[in-house]
């Protein structure tokens, strides 16, 4: 395939009549598209390219659709929610997991301490009243005296 432009251009116009011609052969004659038509070098001439094959509402088409691809892969990586977003949120949110488990690693010990510190006392409480008979404000200890035997 000749090319004007350069070769980049021709690799271009390749993709572009690769891509058409899967779509024009690929549909049975009820298509939208049509009877497909197949061009030649000799019935376009030598100054043509398979290109120019190509009707100008398939070429607009096919442009249509490289710009809403162009723009669907530019939403989709810079747009809002798209994956540069969703990386940025996914480290925030790792970074928020870790904070929480140090923090209820905190509030854990905490209250563990809390019930050591309130078994603790009362167990000491406990202890001084039954061995050291402590009596605290406004409290009458009485002592009942029964039998040795119990």
């Amino acid at each position: 395939m000749r090319s004007a432009q350069g070769p980049a251009l021709g690799l271009f116009q390749q993709a572009i009549y690769a891509i058409y011609s899967n779509i024009v052969y690929s549909c049975n004659p009820s298509c939208f598209f049509g009877k497909p038509r197949v061009y030649s070098e000799q019935m376009l001439g030598d100054k043509h390219t398979h290109w120019n094959g190509i009707s100008s509402t398939m070429r607009k088409l096919t442009f249509l659709l490289l710009v809403v691809l162009g723009w669907l892969q530019y939403t989709l990586w810079f747009g809002k929610n798209g994956i540069a977003d969703f990386n940025q949120v996914s480290s925030e949110i790792e970074i928020q997991n870790q904070v929480n488990t140090n923090l209820q690693t905190r509030n854990n010990n905490m209250f563990a301490e809390i019930d050591d510190l309130r078994q603790g006392l009362d167990a000491i409480e406990e202890r001084a009243r039954h061995e050291l008979g402590l009596v605290q404000d406004g409290e009458t200890f009485y002592r009942i005296i029964g039998e040795e035997n119990q």
